[in-house]
């Protein structure tokens, strides 16, 4: 991930509203660990067959 902070999903093509599996993805915490060339990273459980896309949240101080 590029950013630290939270990251939300604003696209589940695996909901039911597509004929998914229904599984849901929570708001997803970035942490400082070096992944793919970025700072930052989350662990996920993505649902096979879909599409997600975030959108990074910068936290309220």
């Amino acid at each position: 991930m590029p950013f630290a902070g939270t990251w939300h999903a604003i696209l589940n093509t695996d909901v039911g509203l597509y004929s998914g599996s229904d599984a849901r993805v929570v708001d997803l915490q970035a942490q400082e660990a070096s992944a793919h060339g970025k700072s930052f990273c989350v662990n996920a459980y993505l649902p096979p067959l879909s599409t997600i896309t975030l959108l990074h949240r910068r936290d309220a101080r």
